[in-house]
C-alpha cells in the first residue's frame, strides 16, 4: 500500500553484485519453482481423492487452487510492474486486492476430509497402497469379495447416502478400508468416486422417467439418487451417460 518505501533498485547493504543478481532473480525462479511443484502435487490430490469420496466439493482444496493463482498474478503484476508505469501504479491496489481475495476462499473452506481422525491414517494408507496385503488373491477370492460388495451396496442401496465414503462403506458391507479399496481397484476397476457415481446415475435415469416423479425438478431428482451436490450430479450424469438430465429425460419421452 505505501511503494515508496520501497524500490527495486535499492538495496538495504552493500552486496558484491553477485549477491544482488542471486537476490532479484533466484528467488523469483525459486518461487516460480515451487508453485509449479506446488500445482502438479494439487493435481495429484485431485486424483487421489476420487479413490475414497464419490463427493469431492468439499476436499478437492480448490482455496489452495486460488492461493497459487492469485499469487501467480502478484508475481505478474510485479514483473509487469517492473517494466511498464501505468501496471506499476496498480501493483498495490492489485496487491491488496489478491490478498483479500486469497482470505475469502481460505476462510470459506469447510472440512476437508468428512472421516474422523482415527480413520484418516487407515484411508491414506489403503489408497497410496491398495493392492500390497491382497496381491496374492485368486481371481476367484477377487471375484467371490467383488460380488459380496456389490451386492450389499446395491440390496441395501448404501450408494444413497450422500456422506458415504470409503471408510464408511467398508464399515457397512463388514470388510477392511485395505479390502474394499483392492476390490474396488483391482476387481471393478474403478475408483470410489466412480463406483458410487455410477450407481447413483442409474438410479436417477430410473427416477427422472418414474411416474412418482415427473413434478419433481433435476435438483431433488439429484437429492433422492444419493447427490449432496448438483454440480456433481451434473457432472457425473454428463461423463457416464454422454448427456444431460434433461437430454436423457427428453430422449426418453420421445
Amino acid at each position: 500500500m505505501f511503494p515508496n518505501r520501497y524500490a527495486d533498485t535499492q538495496i538495504p547493504f552493500h552486496l558484491p553484485a553477485s549477491m544482488v543478481w542471486v537476490i532479484r532473480h533466484l528467488f523469483l525462479g525459486q518461487a516460480l519453482l515451487y508453485w509449479a511443484l506446488s500445482f502438479f502435487l494439487l493435481r495429484h490430490h485431485h486424483r487421489q481423492i476420487k479413490r475414497f469420496s464419490a463427493t469431492v466439493e468439499q476436499i478437492d482444496l480448490a482455496w489452495i487452487t486460488f492461493i497459487l493463482f492469485a499469487v501467480l498474478a502478484m508475481t505478474a503484476l510485479w514483473l509487469l510492474g517492473k517494466n511498464y508505469p501505468l501496471i506499476a501504479a496498480i501493483v498495490p491496489a492489485g496487491y491488496f486486492a489478491l490478498t483479500v481475495f486469497m482470505a475469502y476462499h481460505s476462510l470459506n473452506q469447510k472440512v476437508i476430509y468428512p472421516v474422523d481422525n482415527d480413520q484418516l491414517v487407515e484411508v491414506i494408507d489403503a489408497i497410496t497402497t491398495p493392492a500390497a496385503p491382497y496381491a496374492r488373491l485368486t481371481d476367484e477370492q477377487v471375484q467371490l469379495l467383488q460380488n459380496k460388495v456389490h451386492r450389499l451396496v446395491v440390496d441395501n442401496e448404501f450408494f444413497l447416502d450422500p456422506l458415504l465414503n470409503l471408510p464408511s462403506l467398508a464399515d457397512k458391507v463388514g470388510i477392511s478400508t485395505h479390502e474394499l479399496s483392492f476390490v474396488l481397484n483391482q476387481g471393478f476397476g474403478k475408483n470410489f468416486y466412480q463406483y458410487i457415481n455410477e450407481l447413483r446415475v442409474a438410479e436417477a435415469k430410473r427416477l427422472l422417467v418414474h411416474p412418482d416423479f415427473r413434478n419433481k425438478d433435476i435438483g431433488g431428482i439429484a437429492i433422492y439418487a444419493g447427490f449432496n451436490s448438483r454440480t456433481t450430479f451434473y457432472a457425473a450424469f454428463k461423463k457416464i451417460t454422454g448427456m444431460t438430465p434433461k437430454a436423457y429425460l427428453s430422449s426418453q419421452q420421445s
